[in-house]
């Protein structure tokens, strides 16, 4: 990566507390190797929330899940560089690793059942939480604190609740649960995986809420990994769009919404529900992603692609990560001649619907 895109993508002067620089992850399976991040690199500032976004299978997990040393095998992180607060991840210990997770970076993970222990209160595995990074909490102190926590989350009858298994709980209350445990111990970075998928709207409301009243109270710095383009512009102040393991694009959020350079930024934002677009079709992007066991030569969005499917250059050379303006970067042979897509994909449907 050239130091123009590296000082792009850090957003600002000031030292990141998090850098991620070319990461790469490979797993093996009995196909073949699945090349699931391919040359990552983000930067995110304290206080700050950083949004990546892209399709299921685009790499966004498996890279936060790298940087937090919780790649497993047959998994394996095998270049690229990790650095938080000074700290080079790669070379630490899982016990050395342990000590960050939870108390200076924590995780909301996708799925909060299958990801609280069944058998163990909630509550109990909060004050768990706070007592491994703070010994000398003691458990009337820990129980004070959990339930605390709870109520902070609008979790009902905390009390209560605090003594009840995850079974007991409703999908909303699980999440808002997890969000509780793991800004337990005022973490640095919070790590959000996809924090209301299979929520009902009114439920991803009330989280992302809970998650904008949280960080405020904490000044939490936040990546949140999501498909949802509308909750990236509820909550992100940078973008970082993913496809087939790279970034593919990265901004300001104002800036990925009204002027994308990339055509697959410009896919994704075709497919996002409009209440100005209401009873026409929305336009889904063609083909599917390509495979992870293959590595082929050029840009990996060409054959989806409105601008380069079938041209030469884009089938035979990868295009780079190139800086095209202020704090905006786009991995596109042809980004000059997106807002030509734009134009004929995304504005006539906004004109016609204001029309009707």
């Amino acid at each position: 990566m050239t130091d123009a895109v590296r000082g792009q993508l850090v957003g600002s002067d000031a030292r990141p507390l998090l850098s991620v620089d070319d990461l790469e992850v490979r797993f093996s399976t009995p196909d073949g190797t699945v090349h699931a991040v391919n040359g990552v690199s983000f930067d995110i500032q304290r206080g700050e929330t950083l949004g990546i976004v892209g399709e299921s299978g685009s790499g966004k997990s498996v890279s936060v899940r790298a940087v937090m040393g919780l790649v497993r095998p047959p998994g394996k992180v095998t270049a690229g560089s990790v650095v938080f607060d000074g700290n080079d991840m790669r070379s630490l210990s899982q016990r050395q690793l342990r000590k960050f997770r939870g108390r200076r970076i924590a995780l909301v993970p996708q799925d909060p059942m299958t990801s609280f222990n069944p058998v163990v209160p909630i509550g109990a595995q909060i004050t768990e939480m706070i007592r491994l990074h703070d010994p000398d909490c003691s458990k009337e102190q820990a129980r004070a604190r959990g339930i605390a926590l709870l109520e902070s989350v609008g979790v009902p009858s905390p009390e209560r609740r605090f003594d009840e298994y995850p079974h007991q709980y409703s999908g909303g209350m699980r999440q808002r649960a997890m969000i509780a445990m793991a800004v337990a111990n005022s973490p640095d970075l919070l790590i959000a995986d996809e924090p209301t998928t299979a929520l009902d709207v009114t439920i991803q409301a009330q989280v992302l809420e809970v998650l904008q009243d949280t960080l405020r109270e904490t000044d939490s710095a936040m990546i949140l990994i999501t498909h949802d383009l509308g909750v990236i512009a509820e909550l992100a102040d940078r973008v970082v769009v993913m496809y087939a393991g790279k970034v593919v694009e990265y901004s300001d959020v104002r800036t990925i919404f009204h002027n994308p350079r990339h055509p697959y930024t410009v896919g994704l934002l075709s497919g996002l529900p409009r209440v100005e677009l209401q009873g026409q079709k929305l336009t889904a992007i063609p083909g599917n992603p390509p495979s992870a066991l293959q590595v082929l030569p050029g840009c990996s969005f060409e054959p989806r692609c409105s601008i380069g499917n079938g041209d030469p250059v884009c089938r035979g050379e990868e295009p780079p990560l190139a800086v095209i303006g202020e704090g905006h970067g786009s991995a596109c042979h042809y980004h000059d001649q997106v807002p030509e897509l734009v134009e004929r994909v995304l504005i006539p449907a906004v004109k016609g619907s204001r029309d009707e």
